[in-house]
């Protein structure tokens, strides 16, 4: 860690990266830049979510060659947990209609194959 806009960690702090997931690179001559998100947890236990970016020195340009990082920029926010009540508050609205008419179209099949049933 070099440098913590709000102060959670000390310069030098290291972390243990979990679930790092590469979802964009872009292969170049002698420098690539890679793009992830995961998760860490700090000293103190607490889930983070993160998102970097990588430039990465390639040997002669050749992909099969040890690869040097020359920076890492990462960007990372405590892991929101979100309760039911935030969940329902903010997107209940939106699917509060979808489920109403799945309900009632699976109450209408379920009716129309019990009375198949019964005959």
């Amino acid at each position: 860690m070099l440098y913590d806009s709000e102060g959670h960690f000390q310069e030098g702090d290291n972390f243990e990266v979990q679930n790092y997931d590469p979802r964009f690179e872009t292969p170049r001559e002698r420098i690539n830049v890679q793009i992830g998100a995961g998760v860490f947890r700090d000293k103190n236990d607490k889930e983070w979510a993160f998102a970097v970016q990588r430039f990465i020195v390639r040997d002669n340009g050749r992909a099969d060659q040890l690869t040097v990082p020359l920076l890492e920029v990462l960007i990372a926010s405590p892991r929101p947990k979100p309760t039911l009540r935030y969940l329902l508050d903010e997107y209940g609205g939106t699917i509060f209609m979808p489920l109403c008419q799945a309900g009632f179209v699976g109450m209408l099949i379920a009716m129309l194959l019990s009375l198949l049933a019964l005959r």
